[in-house]
């Protein structure tokens, strides 16, 4: 089934939100802006720069290269209670920025145009204070400096937080904000950005109830890079006062665009029990 609109709201004309469920497939060949979205050509291996299963008590890398993931503060792999296994534990234990920052990855080489996609399993416990972050590569005290981000607390023609991702931009706007979406506190929730050749970005959320939300957005005139590296649970800095509280497991980097096929099959692989590893 394909629908108009999700659990997603938005907050400008240009977005076009759409939801398939329940294993469902979107139609394949539909248009979203200029792109066709077509079936995959590619395996989950290429391009792939960073996955983090989190399993035991050291975080390591699982995908080629030398990018490091080095936790700090009051964040800690966890070995239980994890999406799958153990997972990525931020909490607001003290006062000290915490996260995880991914070390090397302000070197990464993206595809022509700022071609990438991210896609992880997030749980929030309960509501957010702030605005924190969930992944970043920008320095969030202002929207619309360079870079991307996901954050757990944004309001947007809401009184109601949710989690929307945010980018800086070129052009007649400097930034765009897209979202939020619905905060389900305590349940894992399946999230991915992806941004194809011809600029378009597909934000997505998904849960355990098989229902994968898509907003997709005309990016051209996004400002991806910045120099800073990627962090989780912080923004690229390390140093953003707003704690974010709470867990993140199968996070995945690629320096390419990924198809809908592509995250429509790591997000069911997931609500099965089934992590990213296990389709490499």
């Amino acid at each position: 089934a394909v629908e108009r609109s999700g659990n997603g709201r938005r907050d400008d004309d240009d977005f076009e939100s759409q939801r398939s469920g329940q294993g469902g497939d979107l139609v394949r060949g539909q248009a979203v802006g200029s792109e066709t979205v077509s079936a995959a050509t590619c395996s989950l291996t290429d391009g792939l720069a960073v996955y983090l299963p989190f399993e035991g008590k050291v975080p390591a890398n699982a995908a080629p290269g030398d990018i490091a993931p080095e936790p700090f503060g009051n964040a800690s792999v966890v070995g239980k209670g994890g999406f799958v296994g153990g997972c990525l534990r931020v909490s607001v234990a003290t006062n000290a920025p915490s996260g995880l920052r991914l070390k090397g990855s302000e070197n990464l080489k993206f595809g022509d145009g700022a071609k990438f996609s991210f896609t992880m399993w997030v749980r929030m416990p309960e509501a957010q204070k702030g605005d924190p972050v969930i992944v970043a590569n920008k320095e969030w005290h202002n929207g619309s400096n360079p870079g991307i981000l996901v954050t757990g607390n944004k309001k947007i023609q809401s009184k109601v937080g949710g989690v929307c991702f945010n980018a800086g931009m070129g052009g007649p706007r400097s930034r765009i904000d897209i979202g939020p979406y619905d905060i389900e506190f305590g349940k894992w929730t399946f999230y991915a950005v992806t941004r194809g050749p011809d600029g378009v970005l597909g934000y997505y959320q998904g849960g355990r109830d098989g229902y994968l939300y898509r907003i997709a957005f005309d990016a051209k005139d996004i400002k991806f890079k910045t120099g800073l590296p990627f962090f989780l649970g912080q923004d690229g800095t390390g140093k953003y006062p707003a704690a974010f509280n709470g867990d993140i497991d199968d996070f995945a980097l690629w320096t390419r665009s990924l198809s809908y096929e592509d995250v429509r099959k790591i997000y069911e692989a997931g609500r099965n029990g089934i992590p990213l590893g296990d389709l490499l």
